[in-house]
């Protein structure tokens, strides 16, 4: 009696140290020292963290007693391939799927079970739990199937009922990043769950996994039994030997399984690369083969010819200089936008009071321009426009919302003739932009209107933030219920996403706000080259297509 006394103190001794490990380290530094050191503490934590919600998933899918078997021979599995397991890798995610494995395998080898008739009058039938035994199957499939950086969170946050910083402490990643794979799960799941006919909305997938899927408690009698079998295999002994003979069956075909998948997967990976070198060296055969080394040019004996017309150039080759050679330097500056053309001339820099040159005329330009953060002009091409100092907006300056605006403004210009020089980016000629202004005009407003409902998202989602910590704190105090604190939670998680979602509503309004800025600038018709003008082409009032030349410039060699 007193030795079995003293046993049962270890075993709570043993249990109270490994429940002080598993507070203070993370799933990979449990397992790192069970595979390194084989620390039956580290194990007990594992076991204790993760159990009760291996035996959920093996309890959903099989009767009682054959949960049992599959509830040990998980963790039998663990105890063997721990190794195994990447540093990546969630411990929660891969149990869960060696769980469902093993379910699966026990339940296409279980006998059927047979029906006993009930005596008395028949139970009334209820839907709820009718409807959730069609959905278990379904739904762990769903999440069996999911990828790992989207199961792992799934299992942690929904299966667990671990908060998203946990799940991000657990997983070593960015709280933000845990909340995005849990939206991205949920749509996977509703989409696997649309083709079985089974339609649930994507928001409502958490609140049924994190009512109906929750962890089971573990008995005392299972865990004993469990922790007792997977320490004699830890410790070098047979599986056999470990646990029950339906146990440890279900484990060797499990692991058989998963030998022979990596198997497969390494044979396909030598096969690709065999292909993959076998082209590369027929490639390289093919070009050796099909280009041989040319041999050396022969100096080629000098034939007379033809005689060169009189008043006609000879170039220093010893041929005729044709009029198409003649005009290799003559360049078309073409427009990039079909429309009709406002005026063909130059900008002119006139300063306040001055007097413009002489034929100089004004004209209307519409560009863009953005607000200065200080109060103080920076540099010397910001102006006062409405109280405010703005400059011109250049290429690389980002479109800010509520920041840019379109700013109209008179500008002197010459008119653009023969013989007058022009230099590369200078303007020569403006089609008329009416339409691309109004464009760019309400793509700017769109662009405001989408960060006036990123911020009022915002706002949302903290305030939801703060009703979540003061509900979760009352249920901490006893002073509310679970679903008191749920709800909050739930409409929190979901003005996290909807904030994401308008912050990239954001985005994309700036791209097409940037886009309509482009098609803006190309009505302006710039010279790409330094060079005097030889002819205008198009005047002010006549239409030009795309692409056609509205001056024609000669390169200056200079």
């Amino acid at each position: 009696m007193a030795r079995e006394h003293l046993g049962t103190l270890l075993r709570l001794l043993r249990r109270r140290a490994g429940e002080e490990v598993a507070g203070a380290l993370t799933d990979a530094q449990l397992l790192d020292r069970f595979v390194g050191r084989r620390d039956e503490a580290a194990f007990e934590a594992l076991f204790w963290r993760h159990g009760p919600m291996v035996l959920a998933v093996c309890r959903r899918l099989l009767p009682p007693a054959d949960a049992e078997d599959a509830f040990q021979a998980t963790f039998l599995v663990l105890v063997r391939k721990a190794a195994s397991i990447g540093r990546g890798d969630a411990v929660a995610a891969w149990l869960y799927r060696v769980a469902y494995r093993v379910a699966l395998r026990a339940r296409a080898t279980a006998r059927p079970a047979v029906e006993l008739p009930e005596e008395g009058p028949p139970a009334a039938p209820d839907e709820e739990a009718a409807a959730w035994r069609e959905l278990r199957p379904l739904l762990d499939e769903a999440i069996a199937s999911l990828p790992e950086k989207y199961r792992a969170p799934v299992v942690l946050c929904y299966l667990q009922g671990k908060t998203n910083e946990e799940a991000a402490r657990e997983l070593g990643c960015p709280k933000g990043t845990v909340a995005v794979r849990l939206m991205r799960a949920r749509e996977r799941l509703r989409r696997r769950l649309d083709r079985c006919k089974l339609i649930l909305p994507a928001a409502l997938l958490g609140v049924v996994l994190a009512g109906r899927a929750q962890a089971a408690p573990v008995e005392a009698g299972l865990a004993q039994m469990t922790l007792k079998a997977a320490l004699v295999a830890a410790a070098g002994g047979t599986l056999t030997a470990a646990a029950s003979t339906h146990a440890t069956a279900l484990a060797e075909g499990v692991m058989r399984a998963m030998f022979l998948r990596k198997c497969k997967l390494a044979v396909a990976a030598l096969i690709a690369l065999g292909v993959i070198g076998g082209g590369g060296a027929w490639w390289h055969q093919h070009a050796a083969t099909a280009a041989p080394p040319c041999p050396k040019d022969e100096p080629a004996r000098s034939a007379p010819g033809p005689a060169v017309p009189a008043g006609v150039k000879e170039d220093p080759a010893g041929k005729p200089a044709t009029d198409k050679e003649e005009r290799r330097d003559l360049v078309d500056v073409a427009n990039p936008r079909e429309g009709i053309v406002l005026f063909v001339g130059s900008e002119v820099a006139v300063k306040s009071g001055e007097k413009p040159p002489t034929g100089a005329f004004q004209h209307e330009m519409t560009y863009l321009v953005t607000v200065a953060d200080d109060e103080k002009a920076p540099q010397a091409d910001w102006e006062i426009i409405g109280g405010k100092w703005y400059r011109p907006l250049h290429k690389r300056d980002e479109l800010r919302p509520n920041k840019v605006r379109l700013h109209r403004a008179e500008k002197w210009f010459l008119p653009l003739k023969e013989g007058a020089a022009v230099q590369p980016g200078q303007l020569v000629a403006l089609i008329d932009p009416s339409l691309a202004v109004d464009d760019l005009s309400i793509k700017l407003a769109k662009l405001d209107a989408a960060e006036a409902d990123r911020a009022s998202s915002e706002r949302a989602r903290e305030d939801y933030k703060e009703r979540w910590l003061r509900a979760d704190q009352l249920y901490k105090q006893g002073a509310g219920s679970k679903e008191d604190a749920t709800a909050p939670k739930l409409s929190y998680d979901r003005s996290v996403y909807e904030t994401i979602s308008k912050t990239e509503g954001v985005k994309v309004a700036a791209r097409e706000a940037r886009m309509a800025a482009t098609i803006l600038e190309m009505y302006e018709v710039r010279s790409k080259v330094r060079g005097v003008v030889t002819k205008v082409t198009r005047h002010a009032g006549e239409g030009a297509r795309s692409l056609d030349a509205v001056v024609q410039v000669r390169l200056d060699e200079k």
